[in-house]
């Protein structure tokens, strides 16, 4: 696996770490963390997010600059960004407007 820049500022895959021990990590204060997934030009690539929207704009961006198999991991089960959307970002909004 290489390491390293993808073209892409703060982009970077951690080869200490796998991306499924780097899924299962959450903040102190119980947060969810969420980790985005994609073969760059470059090798693998993975990108930590806080929130739910930024893990899809994230994704959105990896998917624009030609990365494949762009997947988001939310505590450990992965997700197509489409499905990552209605299930974690669209619901939010939802609930947010009750």
């Amino acid at each position: 696996m290489k390491s390293g820049r993808t073209g892409s500022p703060g982009l970077r895959f951690r080869p200490d770490r796998s991306p499924q021990l780097c899924a299962a990590a959450t903040c102190e204060e119980g947060l969810m963390i969420f980790i985005v997934l994609g073969e760059g030009e470059n090798g693998p690539v993975s990108v930590t997010c806080e929130t739910p929207v930024a893990a899809l704009t994230r994704a959105r961006l990896l998917f624009d600059e030609g990365a494949r198999d762009v997947l988001i991991d939310a505590d450990g089960q992965e997700y197509a960004p489409a499905d990552f959307n209605r299930l974690f970002v669209r619901k939010g909004r939802i609930e947010a407007e009750e």
